[in-house]
């Protein structure tokens, strides 16, 4: 039991570092976007 709650918060835990890692990403992107589209 202690261990599959262990497991459940590294799991969450890895969840919101991949979202973390998605947002910044895509604000990346669109910053890219931006600049791309100003140079044109």
């Amino acid at each position: 039991m202690q261990e599959h709650f262990h497991f459940t918060t590294d799991r969450t835990k890895i969840q919101k570092q991949y979202t973390a890692i998605f947002f910044f990403v895509s604000v990346q992107l669109s910053s890219i976007q931006m600049y791309l589209q100003r140079r044109n």
